[in-house]
């Protein structure tokens, strides 16, 4: 299928597949965008196992070598300015059971994800809903959770509220 099939709708049903959004906890129908001409996702689809299998070569090296994939898990600092702590070169970085992590999240009109990788554990996790607004810290702490349980770390305690 094309986007253009993908994202078409029979209006008359009361919920189309991709096109739910969350607001004011009551899930709404989202305005359609057109996202093929759209930066960083660029139009482009995908489906979790793409992505994991996507992060598995990028892991293994089949994507870059690892002095460059080094460099994409260590602390960004730019030629004129402090140290970027929590984003190396194209991932936001975290600490995973002592483990380096990275992750990448994102959202557009009518879905959110995020893929996440402890490559030292050999693990990968992509997670896409079909809901726009699912807030991002959610999407982090639930791909984190996944991660706990596939390598039976220990769960990480929920963050007080501020």
């Amino acid at each position: 299928k094309t986007a253009y099939e993908i994202y078409q709708c029979d209006w008359s049903s009361d919920v189309c597949s991709s096109d739910l959004g969350l607001e004011g906890g009551q899930l709404r129908r989202s305005r359609f965008v057109d996202v093929s001409n759209k930066t960083a996702a660029a139009g482009l689809l995908t489906t979790a196992p793409d992505l994991v299998r996507f992060v598995d070569a990028w892991m293994d090296g089949r994507l870059v070598g690892p002095a460059t994939r080094q460099a994409m898990m260590s602390p960004y600092k730019p030629p004129r300015g402090d140290l970027v702590e929590a984003f190396g070169l194209g991932w936001f970085l975290d600490d995973f059971h002592g483990q380096p992590a990275v992750f990448y999240a994102g959202r557009t009109s009518q879905v959110s994800g995020v893929v996440y990788a402890v490559p030292g554990k050999r693990v990968a996790i992509a997670v896409l809903f079909n809901l726009e607004s699912v807030p991002g810290p959610d999407r982090l702490a639930l791909a984190r959770q996944i991660a706990e349980v596939l390598t039976g770390e220990k769960p990480t305690p929920p963050k007080p509220a501020a």
